[in-house]
Parts: C-alpha cells; sequence; structure tokens
C-alpha cells in the first residue's frame, strides 16, 4: 500500500511538472532492520534515492514547514519569537526552537540553522526523542479494546520521562539565550490556533 501511495504522489507531481522527486524518510527507516525493503522500490518508483534523514534533520523541517505559512499569524499580531514547535509522530517526536518574525518570513530555511547564533531566523535547538504516538501504542498495548488504564499509566510516564529528560533543560536554556534570566517565560506558539503556551503546558 506504501508504495501505491507513492506512486499516485509521484505520479501527480509529474502531471504537474515536477521533473526531480526527493522523498525523505525518517524514524521508521531509521529503526527498521528491513528499512531497504522499502527504500529500494520506493527509489524506483521516485527515480531517485530516497534519503533517510536524522531526527535532529526531521525536527528542523518541522520548524521550517510549520512557519512557512504563519504569515496570517503575524498579521494579527501574533508575538514572533522564540517558537517552540512541536511534531509528534509515530516513532519519534521532535522539539524545534527557533525564530520567526515578518521582517525574515521568507528567509526561514534549515541552512540558517545556528546553535551558536540563535537570533537569526530559523531552528536553532532542534531535539528528538525515540518516542511517538505507534511505538507507545505498540509497547504498552494501546491498540487493545479496551484499553487498561494500567496501560495508560505507563504510557504517560514513559512519554513524561522522556520529554522531561530531553526537553525540559532545552525550554529552559532556549529562553535564557533568547530573552535573559528575567524575562517572561512563554512560548507564543501553536499557529493554528493563536494560542500562547506557558514552559509548563509545553
Amino acid at each position: 500500500m506504501c508504495l501505491d501511495i507513492l506512486s499516485y504522489f509521484a505520479g501527480l507531481c509529474r502531471d504537474h511538472g515536477v521533473s526531480r522527486l526527493h522523498m525523505c524518510a525518517t524514524s521508521a527507516a531509521r529503526r527498521a532492520a528491513n528499512a531497504s525493503d522499502l527504500l529500494i522500490p520506493a527509489a524506483r518508483v521516485i527515480g531517485s534515492t530516497p534519503e533517510v534523514i536524522s531526527g535532529e534533520e526531521e525536527g528542523k523541517l518541522a520548524f521550517v514547514g510549520s512557519t512557512s505559512a504563519v504569515s496570517s499569524g503575524l498579521a494579527v499580531g501574533v508575538t514572533t519569537a522564540p517558537l517552540a514547535v512541536i511534531d509528534i509522530g509515530g516513532g519519534s517526536s521532535e522539539l524545534a526552537l527557533g525564530i520567526i518574525s515578518p521582517t525574515c518570513i521568507d528567509e526561514v530555511s534549515c541552512s540558517s540553522f545556528s546553535p551558536s547564533s540563535p537570533t537569526i531566523c530559523g531552528p536553532h535547538t532542534v531535539l528528538s526523542v525515540d518516542i511517538g504516538s505507534s511505538s507507545l501504542s505498540r509497547s504498552f498495548s494501546l491498540h487493545l479494546s479496551p484499553t487498561s488504564p494500567c496501560s495508560i499509566e505507563s504510557a504517560l510516564n514513559a512519554a513524561r520521562d522522556a520529554y522531561r529528560c530531553k526537553f525540559s533543560p532545552a525550554l529552559s536554556l532556549g529562553w535564557y539565550r533568547h530573552n535573559g534570566p528575567h524575562q517572561p517565560k512563554e512560548f507564543s506558539c501553536c499557529w493554528k490556533y493563536l494560542k500562547d503556551l506557558s514552559v509548563s503546558e509545553v
């Protein structure tokens, strides 16, 4: 089925004049022992070798993709920096901290990533953890019906531990580097709903 869907979208792209296709594979391809069973035939479908990207690169792409269409949010006065983009995937989850503003909205790209220069547009801190919705579901049998309260609580604890261990220090560091130690620590994020989240809520 995966190859059928890939073939369908590849056909759509070619129908619209796209001559060069590029495919990125994420967590499943990074971890699966038989990833080549997908990647080799996929290469034949798209005409190029699929790229298996790292968790960090995945987070950078999530930031760039999420912030590439925020012009409507900027127009209504949404605070622009810093931003936290959280991508909860099937096998991994990523956190990207960075900057976007009306003056540099067209400049945001993965190439602008620079941990040593957090004031430029783009992601400056990106972290990835090997835990996501599908991996949690498999590990704690959340797909069973009915799901036991014990399984749900165990999955929540595993997610909290994984995120807290890796994400919490980055959230604090990101705010310190951008605003200094005495500034309010709230992220303007969730462009879809134009809602502010505090660090504790994140």
